[in-house]
């Protein structure tokens, strides 16, 4: 079994950083917060001069997540890789988006392989009958469910994911 693990959402808080940042250089960001509202101009900023990935706090329940999973790995030999999106197809914007990722991951104990795709809908060509996707956005979801992965809709570590998780098995 392979795990595909998100980052942004799951594991680090992007959003709130994000916000806060649109707001404090006067490029808000308009609700619905899915990621097809990014204002380009922003985010663009947000990678090359803010280095946002790198310093993003930890989504609550990311510790627990992590420890979780780490012990299927070691019980059932259950491979986990990160699989995060870049969100741009700009060659300087992924390039730093790759690094401060790494950097973030490396800082906070994930020593897993981390896969990065430039879209959403692009870790769809992970799916697999034997892998799972754990990401927030139905727009990840979706289309790994419809490429013949299993997923689990994250919405926090507690009995509602170790549910949904375990009846992937």
């Amino acid at each position: 079994m392979n795990v595909e693990l998100d980052m942004d959402g799951v594991c680090a808080d992007f959003l709130q950083t994000y916000l806060e940042l649109g707001e404090s250089i006067n490029l808000p960001v308009k609700p619905p917060y899915t990621d097809n509202s990014k204002n380009p101009e922003l985010f663009r900023i947000a990678v090359l001069e803010h280095n946002i990935f790198t310093n993003l706090p930890l989504m609550p329940g990311a510790v627990e997540l992590k420890a979780y999973l780490e012990r299927l790995e070691r019980i059932y030999a259950i491979k986990i890789t990160m699989l995060t999106s870049l969100n741009s197809y700009e060659p300087d914007v992924m390039e730093a988006g790759r690094i401060q990722k790494q950097a973030w991951l490396d800082h906070h104990g994930f020593k897993w392989e981390m896969k990065c795709v430039s879209a959403n809908a692009e870790k769809a060509n992970y799916a697999a009958p034997n892998s799972i996707l754990i990401d927030d956005n139905p727009e990840c979801v979706t289309p790994f469910l419809n490429a013949g992965g299993q997923a689990v809709l994250y919405r926090g570590f507690g009995r509602d994911f170790l549910n949904q998780f375990e009846g992937c098995f």
